[in-house]
C-alpha cells in the first residue's frame, strides 16, 4: 500500500512539474499573448524596370557650313525662351547640298543608335554622302537663336573655334519632354501592355513614385552579350511622366510597372508567418480557446506585410509571433 502511494505521489509530482513547464501553465499565469484578424485589402502586382532619363525633343542647331564661332550667350545648364539668340558665328566655307544632306543624315543615324534601330541606321548610312542641290544664303554673320522654350543641354564649340556643318554646335531639350527609356528582358516583356501606370524613382534628384504611363513598347528585342558571355534579349519601353519634375535627361532611373490589380487579398505582417524544419510556412491560430498550427501559402511581399494565399480565411485570429511552444495551448481572452 504505502508503495502504491508512493508512486501516485511521484506521478502527481511528475505531472505538475510538466504542467508548470508548459505554454499552458505560462498563460494560466497571465503572460499575454496578441493576436490579430488578416487585413483584407487590394495589391497591386509589379514588374521593376531600370532605365534613364532622356528628352523625346532636342533641338540641334547646326552652323552654315564650317563656321568660326564669334559669341557664345548662353551656358549648358540655362533655360532660354523661344527666339532667344544663343551664338554668333562667321561663316568661313559655305555650306554644299552634300555637307547639310549628310550632317541630317548623321543626326538621324544618332538616334537611330541610341534606340537600338540597327536596320535603320544602316539604312541611314547610305544616305549620308546623297547630294541634294540647296541653295544657301552665304551670309557672313549669323546668329543661331533657340526655336521654343528650352534647356540648353551641350554646346559642342567654343569662342574662336571652327565648327563644321555635320555636327550640331548646340542641343538643347524640352523640360516638358523628359521621359523614361527602360529596358525589359524577355522574363517580363510578356506582362507589358501600353497604357499601364508606373511609378518612375530617379535617385539622384530624389524623386520617387513619380506617376507615369507606359507609352511605348518597341516591336523587337536588341540582342546583348555582356561581359560575363550570357546573351539576353531587351525590349526597350518608353514611360511618359503624367506630371513634371526637377529631371535631367542622362541619369539612372527605375520603374515600377503595375502589371495587375487584385482585390480582397489576405495579408499579414511578416512577424506572424513562421516556418518549420521541413520548409513549411505556418501561423498560429485560434480554433475555439486552443492555439493550433496552420500551414499557409505565401505570395506576393508587400514592404511590411505577406499575401497568404491558402490556409487561412478573414475570419481565423492569428497569434502574431508564431512559436511552436504555444502550440496547443489554451488561452483566455481578455479586452483592453
Amino acid at each position: 500500500m504505502k508503495k502504491i502511494m508512493v508512486v501516485i505521489a511521484a506521478t502527481g509530482l511528475l505531472l505538475g512539474f510538466v504542467y508548470t513547464c508548459s505554454p499552458y501553465s505560462k498563460t494560466q499565469k497571465g503572460e499575454t499573448l496578441q493576436f490579430q484578424y488578416p487585413e483584407v485589402n487590394s495589391i497591386q502586382d509589379t514588374v521593376t524596370l531600370q532605365g534613364s532619363v532622356f528628352a523625346a525633343e532636342l533641338q540641334r542647331l547646326y552652323p552654315r557650313g564650317s563656321s568660326r564661332v564669334l559669341e557664345i550667350y548662353v551656358s549648358e545648364g540655362q533655360q532660354v525662351t523661344a527666339g532667344q539668340c544663343l551664338m554668333k558665328l562667321e561663316q568661313t566655307e559655305p555650306a554644299t547640298g552634300e555637307q547639310v544632306a549628310s550632317a541630317l543624315a548623321m543626326a538621324e543615324l544618332k538616334d537611330a543608335i541610341l534606340s537600338g534601330d540597327l536596320t535603320a541606321a544602316e539604312q541611314l548610312l547610305n544616305t549620308v554622302n546623297t547630294n541634294i542641290p540647296l541653295q544657301i544664303n552665304n551670309c557672313e554673320v549669323y546668329y543661331l537663336y533657340s526655336n521654343d522654350e528650352a534647356i540648353v543641354m551641350n554646346i559642342s564649340a567654343n569662342i574662336g573655334e571652327i565648327a563644321a556643318s555635320l555636327l550640331p554646335c548646340m542641343e538643347l531639350y524640352s523640360p516638358e519632354s523628359l521621359q523614361i527609356e527602360a529596358i525589359a528582358g524577355e522574363d517580363v516583356i510578356g506582362l507589358l501592355n501600353q497604357d499601364m501606370d508606373c511609378y518612375v524613382s530617379v535617385p539622384a534628384f530624389g524623386v520617387n513614385d513619380l506617376p507615369g504611363n507606359l507609352t511605348a513598347i518597341a516591336p523587337y528585342a536588341k540582342q546583348t552579350t555582356r561581359l560575363t558571355g550570357q546573351t539576353t534579349y531587351d525590349t526597350a519601353v518608353q514611360i511618359t511622366l503624367q506630371e513634371p519634375a526637377s529631371l535631367k535627361p542622362g541619369y539612372r532611373a527605375a520603374a515600377k510597372v503595375v502589371v495587375s490589380l487584385r482585390e480582397n487579398i489576405l495579408l499579414l505582417p511578416y512577424e506572424a508567418v513562421g516556418q518549420d524544419d521541413t520548409g513549411q510556412e505556418y501561423v498560429l491560430k485560434l480554433q475555439g480557446l486552443r492555439i493550433i498550427k496552420q500551414a499557409v501559402e505565401t505570395g506576393s511581399e508587400l514592404e511590411n506585410q505577406v499575401e497568404i494565399k491558402q490556409g487561412l480565411s478573414r475570419q481565423d485570429v492569428v497569434l502574431l509571433q508564431p512559436d511552436l511552444q504555444w502550440e496547443g495551448a489554451v488561452v483566455r481572452l481578455v479586452s483592453h
